[in-house]
């Protein structure tokens, strides 16, 4: 059977509504019914890429997906598919569904992943990340202009060489800051001068910094620079140091490269002289000619034309500090159609097979759930690495715990109790609905105690239906480095990634919350739970969580501000956004389907967007007409 044959099979079996008309919701059983606040003009979309769409062992699949969505939620729905090849095209498009009334959108398979960065003094750019937050289109979005109150894309300031200036001594402490003008992360300075020895004798050179250095000398007797110290780590509260022989009077040149990654920040450059009993910072005069070259980027990359453009230009990396105090104050900024967006997508999971397998493990799992065949188990888990187990945040998240479930059931594990092996039990325990992790992570793992990376979930049949990982890149599929500056290389896997699809489809895992640059106590997250308590689906919660914060007068988000946890919106959903943990009946028990007859005058709406231009214009092959 043709593609298009088959899913127009499936167009009679379930309804999706064009235009702007809504068709009337069949009824629900009890635990997937949308409480009575829900609105039934409120629409959905499933949007998928063209790979998915000429995939048929996943069209068919992805169209099984639209079917139980619609029967399970009684909402509206729609099914797209995506031609386009852009960030600005994604963006736009999704602009057009809010406008629409559209709530909640599923991205399937490899779609454009827009990139932001954040900014400190300055508005030096600081870092990259990938944030599905842009497509969510919360500002006054104009899809001509491409003008966004709420994202702005400037582009990167020049990354490259900040600036450059003469100093006399190196003996500097920024603590959690850094020199006038540069970014309090990430920034390198490059150091040129020359020693010169005051008595003959044996001299040990030392470097002491918190991060990275590297230092080259150029000795009497050699005509070239040899290392002394190459220590380029993220290491720190270390004496690095090489041992010399010099004769009075002798000029040494140096080159000292220093980097800061994250946290404090401080570099001295010290001596211990013949007959000396301990290291002092070499003083002012027996340094020379030291030129500072100061970098907006670890690796001292110079060119503007590698490591990004010039502000406002069209590359879309978007400013990745989304609002500002005024924000609060100006309500008419803050749109109620913020529009949720999840993906579905394994292609950065290739680990644990291609991603059309993985899909097709993935929906089947999900199948799983719409179909009344998979409890929710009967406790929630809440790990510890860090923060606090008793502050605003954490007692909505243990109210939404003690609602889903009997109270008593619900598990804290903290200090001693929370480790990897904990973690990993929890996991794979039926019992367990709702897992949540609070700590140091990265992209490839999570910095609980012992630690926990990617490659342990190989083949783990994760139980909770719903995971949340607050923790630091977690969902961060893209990955910014020396080879990519502009944050395009995609990861080999990731553990949000790890959590979904590694299972081979035998587990319940179907969404990861999660922060694609950091996250915590400071993301606010008892905003998500609380609305999840009373809401119909995880997106809708997450939208709540989204409005909320940004107009909690106590958040500390500010356009202006400066620190890692100042900057808005890192947060990311993986996996289908439109299920609600709810108590269901055990995975054991006989359910016979309860989905209602599909009304049989509606149809199914196969969108092929092409531009945002053609948006809602239906497949001339597959449905033989235009949208009107």
């Amino acid at each position: 059977m043709k593609l298009p044959e088959l899913l127009l099979s499936r167009i009679s079996l379930f309804f999706v509504a064009a235009a702007l008309s809504v068709a009337a919701a069949p009824t629900t059983t009890a635990w997937s019914s949308p409480p009575s606040t829900a609105n039934g003009s409120d629409k959905m979309r499933i949007l998928v890429s063209q790979a998915v769409y000429l995939d048929t062992a996943l069209a068919s699949r992805v169209t099984r997906y639209a079917q139980d969505v619609w029967k399970g939620t009684g909402r509206s729905l729609m099914l797209d598919v995506f031609n386009g090849s852009s960030v600005a095209e994604l963006k736009s498009l999704i602009y057009s569904y809010s406008q629409a009334g559209v709530t909640e959108v599923a991205l399937v398979g490899d779609l454009p992943k827009p990139m932001c960065e954040d900014f400190s003094q300055g508005f030096i750019p600081r870092d990259v990340f990938q944030c599905d937050m842009y497509l969510m289109t919360y500002g006054t979005y104009n899809p001509v202009s491409g003008i966004d109150t709420g994202w702005t894309d400037v582009g990167r300031k020049w990354w490259g060489i900040a600036k450059t200036e003469t100093v006399s001594t190196i003996d500097f402490e920024w603590g959690i800051g850094a020199p006038l003008g540069l970014p309090v992360e990430q920034f390198a300075i490059r150091y040129e001068g020359s020693i010169t020895a005051p008595v003959t004798g044996s001299y040990q050179i030392a470097v002491y910094s918190d991060n990275g250095r590297s230092l080259q000398l150029k000795l009497p007797t050699n005509s070239s620079y040899s290392n002394c110290i190459d220590q380029w780590n993220d290491t720190y509260d270390i004496l690095y140091s090489c041992t010399i022989s010099l004769n009075q009077g002798d000029v040494v040149p140096f080159v000292l490269k220093y980097y800061e990654q994250t946290g404090g920040a401080y570099v001295h450059l010290q001596w211990k002289e013949p007959s000396a009993t301990g290291f002092t910072t070499i003083p002012d005069a027996s340094l020379s000619d030291i030129q500072a070259t100061y970098y907006n980027n670890i690796w001292m990359q110079e060119d503007p034309a590698v490591m990004g453009t010039p502000a406002f230009a069209d590359n879309h990396i978007f400013d990745g500090i989304a609002a500002t105090k005024a924000w609060r104050t100006d309500l008419a900024k803050v749109r109620p159609a913020f529009v949720a967006v999840s993906r579905i997508d394994p292609s950065a999971s290739s680990a644990y097979g291609s991603p059309s397998l993985i899909l097709q493990k993935y929906f089947d799992k999900d199948h799983r759930y719409w179909s009344n065949a998979m409890g929710l188990g009967s406790r929630g888990v809440i790990a510890f690495g860090e923060g606090s187990v008793d502050n605003t945040d954490t007692r909505r998240i243990r109210d939404y715990l003690n609602n889903l479930f009997d109270p008593t059931a619900v598990l804290y594990r903290v200090g001693a109790n929370s480790t990897s092996a904990s973690y990993l039990s929890d996991l794979q325990d039926s019992t367990v609905g709702v897992s949540i992790y609070n700590g140091h992570g990265y992209e490839r793992g999570l910095g609980i105690t012992n630690g926990l990376e990617d490659f342990q979930l190989a083949g783990i049949p994760i139980q909770p239906l719903l995971l949340d990982l607050e923790s630091c890149s977690a969902l961060r599929t893209i990955k910014q480095d020396a080879a990519h500056p502009d944050g395009d290389s995609i990861l080999p896997n990731f553990i949000g990634g790890a959590h979904l699809y590694a299972d081979a489809g035998n587990g319940r895992s179907l969404v990861v919350k999660g922060a694609s640059k950091t996250s915590g106590g400071d993301q606010r997250e008892g905003y998500f739970y609380t609305a999840l308590k009373d809401t119909v689906s995880v997106g809708y919660a997450f939208r709540a969580w989204a409005k909320n914060r940004l107009l909690d007068p106590n958040d500390p988000i500010d356009r202006d501000s400066v620190g890692v946890y100042s900057y808005f919106f890192p947060q990311m959903l993986i996996g289908d956004l439109f299920i609600v943990p709810r108590k269901i009946p055990d995975a054991n028990a006989v359910i016979p389907d309860p989905a209602p007859t599909p009304d049989p005058s509606a149809t199914i709406h196969i969108g092929s967007v092409l531009t945002p231009v053609e948006l809602h214009k239906f497949h001339a092959d597959l449905l033989g007409r235009r949208h009107e």
